[in-house]
């Protein structure tokens, strides 16, 4: 029952969206652009050709990014950040990058910077949660999914996790619980695998 993939489909679709300049109010799109205000006060003023510089290295990084180019998608995010550190939304798409190419440390090291500016981000604490579920940490991964869902409790996909994660830890009453929580959201478990969680807590 592996569930705990990064959100593929979404999250490119987002790296693809902002790279086009498309605004999408009141949703991912909008909080990646407006969220990290206050982050920009801390760091020093650019000009605006550098500003522009950053935003045609973040652009390619995208592209790259859709058509699978990891290495080149990795090196243009870094150059965006080096000239513009307040994006500090590319500090997201580069974890992502960084995990879909299974280089999971670095992945964590850039959600967890990311986390730091946009604390309400139900995403960036799923996507640690599965490279912690990849790395078999169990605990990280149960602390992270418990942050996506504490902020947005029909997160259907960090239940799941959060779920497997539990099980795997041998915490079969949490997993059975969190999985019910799921279903309750329109999650279809495989019939094994919650009559599994159901033997093992009767």
């Amino acid at each position: 029952m592996k569930r705990y993939l990064p959100n593929k489909t979404f999250v490119i679709l987002a790296v693809i969206f902002i790279a086009l300049g498309v605004f999408c109010k009141g949703n991912f799109f909008s909080f990646l652009n407006g969220r990290d205000v206050d982050a920009k006060e801390s760091f020093k003023k650019i000009t605006k050709a550098e500003e522009e510089q950053a935003e045609k290295y973040f652009n390619e990084a995208a592209l790259a990014g859709k058509n699978n180019d990891y290495e080149k998608a990795i090196e243009l995010f870094n150059k965006t950040l080096e000239i513009n550190p307040s994006k500090t939304y590319t500090l997201f798409c580069l974890g992502y990058i960084y995990e879909v190419s299974g280089k999971l440390k670095l992945a964590i090291e850039s959600y967890e910077k990311y986390s730091f500016y946009e604390s309400n981000n139900p995403e960036v604490f799923y996507n640690l949660g599965n490279c912690y579920m990849k790395l078999m940490v169990w605990q990280k991964a149960i602390d992270n999914f418990l942050k996506a869902v504490d902020i947005n409790p029909k997160h259907v996909d960090a239940w799941v996790n959060l779920s497997i994660a539990s099980s795997e830890k041998g915490e079969y009453k949490n997993a059975l619980k969190y999985c019910e929580t799921a279903i309750l959201l329109g999650y279809v478990p495989p019939k094994e695998y919650i009559e599994g969680l159901r033997s093992k807590v009767n």
